[in-house]
């Protein structure tokens, strides 16, 4: 365990593997001096890494967010019992670690929420084990809450994809409702590089374990929904405080139906938290999702079933026959009933 008020260096660090280099493998962050500007204390920063068998990406992650060059760090990893070689390498910085621990857990938002009740910072964030932070994240971060003492700080994230990079950039003010009508980040929050009050967070009880897709969507709308908060304790920044993976083994990829129906149950649930005349937006867009959910699974059902579901569901909301998504679904089922190539 290493003490959370020293900044930790290459030179402490193991060497990169070969071949290796760069952000996080041979530069880091410059130390912080031991006191902020006006002599306070830095806030200490909570970031809990969970992880299952992602070997092959989390010591990139762990090297990002101990060569943050910051002074009042708490790094927590969770592996949910991994059976790559992801012990091997957490053991190889575990020193550096605050605190860490190898289990079978139910699911990404228990082994944060392990983290969480590890946690003792100012200020929170996950960061998962196919992310980065990026280089001075940390810096920007605790200089901005010093500044503004937000309750959620917002920052851009880069994203890479196979094919290219995406700059993903926040709104200057996002409310809650704008954040619920906006699935999957349209307009919201990337994840790794939204930082959090913790005590907030642990007040509401951490993350929502029933959920394994929308975890960073259901905490932050119960987190604006809250009485301890308000939108004006919500701060955005355009500065990249984090880099994003998406891959074919990332949730975010491979799991969309799941995304929208976990969303459905989430807003369900909290509806009657929202302000009322916000609550009509809401419904419209449950049912809109709902009608996506079942048009993508007739999708995959065989043939003439699948065609008899997209019927039905015209039955039950004939305006649906405007919207390119349905004309898209029934003419793909038509195609494949019918036996024709598409």
């Amino acid at each position: 365990m290493v003490l959370v008020n020293t900044a930790i260096t290459l030179q402490d660090l193991p060497i990169q593997p070969e071949g290796k280099t760069g952000w996080p493998w041979t530069e880091e962050t410059e130390v912080l001096p031991d006191k902020m500007p006006d002599g306070s204390d830095w806030p200490r920063i909570s970031i809990v890494t969970p992880n299952y068998n992602y070997g092959h990406f989390i010591e990139e992650t762990i090297r990002s967010v101990l060569l943050q060059g910051y002074p009042n760090l708490e790094y927590i990893v969770i592996d949910g019992g991994s059976t790559d070689n992801s012990i091997e390498i957490i053991k190889k910085y575990e020193k550096w670690l605050f605190y860490w621990i190898s289990e079978k857990d139910s699911g990404q938002s228990n082994a944060i929420n392990k983290g969480i009740r590890k946690s003792s910072g100012v200020i929170f964030n996950w960061i998962n084990s196919d992310d980065i932070l990026n280089l001075g994240a940390l810096y920007n971060v605790a200089s901005i809450w010093k500044e503004r003492n937000p309750d959620i700080l917002v920052g851009s994230s880069r994203i890479i994809t196979q094919e290219k990079y995406i700059d993903w950039i926040p709104k200057e003010t996002i409310s809650v409702l704008e954040l619920a009508l906006s699935f999957q980040g349209k307009v919201g929050m990337s994840q790794p590089s939204t930082f959090l009050n913790l005590d907030l967070v642990k007040c509401i009880g951490g993350l929502c374990e029933n959920f394994h897709y929308i975890i960073d969507y259901s905490l932050y709308i119960n987190l604006l929904l809250s009485n301890n908060t308000s939108i004006s304790r919500l701060t955005t920044i355009n500065t990249y405080l984090s880099t994003v993976k998406l891959h074919e083994e990332a949730k975010t990829v491979s799991s969309w139906i799941q995304f929208e129906k976990e969303t459905i149950q989430m807003l369900s649930s909290v509806i009657t938290k929202f302000p009322e005349n916000d609550r009509k937006g809401i419904k419209q867009y449950i049912y809109q999702l709902s009608v996506q959910v079942a048009v993508r699974e007739t999708t995959l059902n065989l043939r003439f079933l699948g065609l008899v579901f997209l019927l039905s569901l015209l039955l039950k909301k004939p305006s649906f026959i405007f919207s390119r998504f349905y004309l898209g679904a029934l003419k793909n089922k038509l195609v494949e009933v019918t036996g024709r190539e598409h």
